[in-house]
C-alpha cells in the first residue's frame, strides 16, 4: 500500500521503486519464495491496483485516447552522462538550489549539488568501523545492516556517470524505456538517503544498547554535521 502515495505523486519515481524492489526480491528470493508472503505480496499489489484505479484508470485514458504525453519530448535512451562525477558524490557542503547539467555541459556555476552528505559519510564510516572492529552481537541486525550497506553502495555506483546505463539501454525496447523513463541517474540519491537513514538509526540504537554516552554524542555529531552541511540550504 505504501506505492499509493507515489503513484498518485510522482509517476517516475514509483517507477524507479518499484525496480528497486524488483531487485530486492531477487536478493532476499529465499525469504521471498514462501507460500505466505507469495499470497500477502499478491493481495497487496492487487490491493494497491484498486486502491488507486480512481487515478490509474484516467491517467491511462488520457494517454491513449486523449493524447496527453507523460514523457517529455526530447527524452531519449541515453542518460549515463547525466549521472553523478565522483567529486560531486563527497561534496561536504552542498547547496539546494540551482540546475544540472550533463557531463557534455561542463561544470557550472549554478549547478545544484549532487551528494550523499556529510552525515551519511560519517553514518558509513561509523557502521564499517563498527563491524571491522569485530562487533556482531545481534547476527540478525548485523546481516540486515550489511545487506543495506551492499545496496546503498549498489545504487551510489548506479547514480555515478560510471554505471553502463547507455549500454543497458541498447539491450531491449523494454530496457531502453525503462531506462530513458529514469531520465537521470541522480534520482537516486533519495533512494540511498532513505537506506542509509536506516542504517544510521540502526547503528546507533546497537551502540546505544551498550554505551548510552558514546550513542549520544554521535547522534550530536551527525545531527551537528547535518546543519553545518545544510549550512547553504538554510
Amino acid at each position: 500500500m505504501g506505492f499509493t502515495g507515489i503513484i498518485q505523486s510522482h509517476i517516475i519515481t514509483c517507477e524507479i521503486i518499484g525496480i528497486l524492489f524488483f531487485a530486492i526480491c531477487l536478493l532476499l528470493w529465499k525469504k521471498i519464495i514462501q507460500k505466505p508472503r507469495l499470497i500477502t505480496l499478491f493481495k497487496a499489489a492487487i490491493g494497491s491496483l484498486v486502491l488507486n484505479a480512481s487515478f490509474l484508470i484516467p491517467f491511462i485514458d488520457y494517454m491513449k485516447i486523449g493524447g496527453i504525453q507523460a514523457t517529455e519530448a526530447n527524452t531519449h535512451s541515453y542518460i549515463q552522462s547525466e549521472g553523478i562525477l565522483g567529486s560531486q558524490l563527497f561534496s561536504i557542503f552542498p547547496h539546494a538550489y540551482g540546475r544540472t547539467y550533463g557531463i557534455v555541459e561542463g561544470a557550472k556555476s549554478d549547478e545544484m549539488s549532487l551528494c550523499i552528505g556529510l552525515p551519511f559519510l560519517i553514518g558509513i564510516t561509523l557502521c564499517f568501523l563498527y563491524y571491522i572492529n569485530g562487533r556482531k552481537e545481534d547476527k540478525q541486525e548485523y546481516k540486515r545492516n550489511v545487506s543495506i550497506l551492499i545496496i546503498s553502495g549498489i545504487l551510489i555506483f548506479m547514480s555515478t556517470i560510471y554505471f553502463p546505463w547507455d549500454w543497458l539501454a541498447d539491450k531491449g525496447r523494454l530496457m531502453g524505456l525503462m531506462v530513458e523513463n529514469i531520465q537521470y541517474p541522480w534520482r537516486l540519491l533519495g533512494i540511498i538517503s532513505f537506506f542509509l537513514s536506516l542504517l544510521i538509526c540502526s547503528i546507533l540504537i546497537i551502540i546505544y544498547k551498550n554505551n548510552a554516552l558514546l550513542a549520544k554524542r554521535l547522534m550530536l555529531l551527525i545531527g551537528a554535521s547535518a546543519i553545518v552541511g545544510g549550512g547553504g540550504i538554510l
